[in-house]
C-alpha cells in the first residue's frame, strides 16, 4: 500500500543553501542513479563539468511547484531523462527520508498507513 502525500501550501522560496546538505545526506550521489557525483555544479557550456550535480526539482517546475523543499541532487543524465515527469510514491517516500535526515522542511507530508 502506498502512503498518503500531502502537498504543503508553503510560501517558502527555493534557498540554494540547501543544496550542500542535501548533496551531503545523499552521500554524493545521485538520487536516481547513485553515481557519485562532484561537488562542482553543471554547466552546460563547460565539458569538463559533466561530472557535476543539477538540482532537479522532484515535483515539476512546470507544474508550479517551485518552493522550498522540492529539491534532490541528480546528474545531468537523470535529471533530462526524469524532465516533467511527476514523482513516483517511492521517489516522494525516499526525498522525504532526506529532508528528514538534514532537518530540513520537504514539500509534502508523507502518512504512512
Amino acid at each position: 500500500m502506498y502512503p498518503v502525500i500531502k502537498i504543503k501550501d508553503s510560501r517558502g522560496k527555493f534557498r540554494h543553501s540547501t543544496i550542500p546538505v542535501i548533496y551531503s545526506t545523499q552521500n554524493c550521489k545521485c538520487f536516481y542513479c547513485n553515481k557519485f557525483l562532484q561537488f562542482k555544479k553543471y554547466h552546460p557550456r563547460i565539458e569538463d563539468k559533466q561530472d557535476g550535480y543539477t538540482i532537479d526539482h522532484l515535483f515539476p517546475r512546470s507544474l508550479g511547484f517551485t518552493l522550498y523543499g522540492n529539491a534532490v541532487i541528480a546528474c545531468r543524465r537523470c535529471n533530462e531523462k526524469k524532465g516533467d515527469r511527476p514523482p513516483t510514491p517511492e521517489e516522494i517516500a525516499r526525498a522525504w527520508n532526506i529532508y528528514q535526515k538534514s532537518d530540513l522542511t520537504f514539500v509534502a507530508t508523507i502518512i504512512f498507513p
